[in-house]
Parts: C-alpha cells; structure tokens; sequence
C-alpha cells in the first residue's frame, strides 16, 4: 500500500479500526497519503478527540500493523 502511494501522488487511503480491531464504538481510524495531501486536510479537519481507551486500542492496533508489516518485509 505504501509503495502506490508514492507512485500515485492523487492515492488517498482511509482505513478504521472499526471491524477488524472491534473497536466501533471508537470512531478510530488513519489516512495513508502523501504529505501534501495530508497537509490539506489537517487545515480542514474539524478536531474532536477519542477518549483515553479508544487511544490506547489504537496505539496497540497499530503496533500489531507496524509488526506485521515489519514480518513481511
């Protein structure tokens, strides 16, 4: 997924916890993009904040990511 985005520089990727990590309830999820692109939406995002659980499940959610794309590579 990584390596499209950088030979795409219009490849926006959203993905959620929601499902695969059960964390619905959260409302917790990332954008994969380039660094332009992110730029733009952080001046248009409007800001709300999770709580403290559904921060600390993503954080470990995406340990897990980061290892098992660390084990593929």
């Amino acid at each position: 997924m990584i390596s499209q985005i950088a030979d795409d520089r219009n490849l926006i990727v959203i993905c959620t916890f929601s499902k695969i990590y059960g964390m619905a309830g959260a409302r917790i999820g990332y954008i994969l993009s380039n660094p332009e692109i992110i730029g733009y939406l952080g001046i248009t995002a409007t800001g709300f904040c999770c709580n403290r659980v559904g921060l600390l499940g993503a954080a470990a959610a995406m340990k897990q990511i980061l290892k098992e794309y660390q084990e593929k590579a």
